[in-house]
């Protein structure tokens, strides 16, 4: 696979040569490192390794680089550095107008000098490049230059400074509304919290909240942690996140042996690979790159690799004198043998006695010599070979005796009374050669 070459080995088994990244049996495994994919590029193949791993390797070289990965976290011009310990941590170098953690709250009003704003006017930012200076009532003009006389009392209002300031009136009957720090303006009325100022500073996912000393917290996922939630493990995140029984470790999979891919997605089918794995029986690809072998009557085993011989159908000839060998799982076989045969292959017979039992009818008695028998009947008008069939009419035909029998009668019964050496109901057993 991917462009491995095969070699023969030893005991007719073969070896793979893989090109990297690719490794395992038949070159089937991408060794990249650090969550790095497989990829074949024009001349060879490579790891595409995630941004903080160096791409000229497995992506085992890696650096946790938080303000390369996050090039926009400092604003309004500030320089992003990474903390000593590489943990994830930075640190924004603001513009000196400029401060806060990701240097988002900006003043031109503190590169002026205290008393731009005269008479208690309040420097207002209009925008990164304008100010302009917000009068106390009775004090007028671009720097609050010019003062007019008040008697009014205008701190008796309670809620003339908003937001938590506080109100405070000068000799010339005018107020001055001291702010919180989050808030400024003439009454105080311009409030900015972290989170409006940073919508962005809780990162993947996380809520961004204010606390009551101006600060804020990040309420991140359960996946993430770190003071912006700029640390997620995936692993945690999604409990199936790796595939196929791979584990999860730090956002990485760790795949079983016959599966790959960055989530342990793609799995080699066993049987594909191996086709004689379960010799006889049939193999059945499983999860996770296993597999099964279904195994016929005759095997067993893992790999059905133990069978049962069919003894007798490859030892023909096992059983002698007519006997039946059966197949023995136990034994190897078993011979089913004749009445009158015994032996483990029926190789023992006695002499087999045709009158036992006795074939006559009708109170025959059965007589035998050369592994035949005829039988002598009691009434002689019946059949001879097994003494039935009996008639009293045997004489009134035609004479039935053979081999010059006469037919005779005795007490109303027919009989054949036969020459010297024949004999049988019909005369038809003669010891003669040739008439039998």
């Amino acid at each position: 696979m991917n462009n491995g070459e095969c070699a023969s080995a030893e005991k007719g088994s073969f070896t793979c040569s893989c090109p990297f990244p690719f490794g395992g049996l038949v070159c089937e495994k991408c060794l990249c490192k650090n969550g790095g994919v497989c990829s074949f590029g024009e001349k060879k193949s490579v790891c595409i390794c995630p941004p903080s791993c160096s791409t000229e390797s497995d992506c085992s070289r890696c650096v946790s680089n938080f303000c390369e990965n996050h090039p926009y976290i400092c604003s309004n011009g500030g320089t992003c550095r990474d903390s000593p310990s590489n943990s994830g941590n930075f640190t924004c170098d603001c513009h000196p107008n400029c401060l806060g953690e990701t240097c988002a709250t900006c003043s031109l009003c503190t590169d002026l000098p205290n008393d731009y704003c005269k008479n208690g006017g309040v420097c207002i930012d209009v925008s990164s490049f304008s100010v302009f200076c917000e009068c106390p009532p009775g004090i007028t003009g671009q720097n609050c230059e010019t003062i007019q006389i008040s008697n009014s009392n205008y701190c008796a209002n309670d809620s003339l400074c908003e937001n938590g300031g506080t109100c405070e009136t000068d000799t010339r009957g005018n107020y001055i509304c001291h702010c919180t720090a989050n808030c400024h303006g003439r009454k105080c009325e311009h409030c900015q919290t972290p989170c409006s100022v940073l919508p962005d500073t809780c990162m993947n996912g996380g809520s961004c909240h204010n606390l009551a000393n101006g600060s804020y917290v990040c309420d991140c996922l359960e996946h993430c942690f770190g003071e912006h939630c700029q640390i997620c493990d995936k692993c945690i995140a999604q409990n199936d996140f790796c595939m196929n029984g791979g584990t999860c470790n730090n956002s990485a999979c760790h795949c079983t042996k016959r599966c790959h891919g960055t989530r342990c997605e793609t799995c080699d089918n066993y049987c594909d690979l191996f086709p004689l794995i379960c010799g006889s029986g049939t193999c059945v690809n499983e999860p996770e790159g296993r597999y099964t072998c279904v195994c016929s009557d005759a095997c067993r085993g893992y790999n059905c690799e133990t069978c049962r011989v069919d003894y007798c159908a490859e030892n023909p000839g096992t059983c002698l004198n007519s006997g039946t060998c059966l197949s023995d799982p136990e034994k190897n076989f078993t011979c089913q043998c004749l009445d009158h045969c015994s032996g483990p292959h029926c190789e023992t017979c006695g002499n087999l006695d045709p009158c036992l039992p006795n074939p006559c009818k009708s109170g025959g008695i059965c007589e035998s010599k050369n592994g035949t028998f005829w039988c002598n009947c009691s009434s002689e008008a019946c059949s001879a070979m097994v003494c039935k069939n009996c008639s009293a009419n045997l004489c009134n035909d035609d004479n039935p005796c053979i081999y010059g029998g006469e037919c005779l009668k005795h007490e109303g019964w027919g009989y054949c009374q036969c020459l010297e050496d024949c004999f049988g109901y019909l005369c038809e057993k003669c010891e003669e050669p040739g008439k039998t």
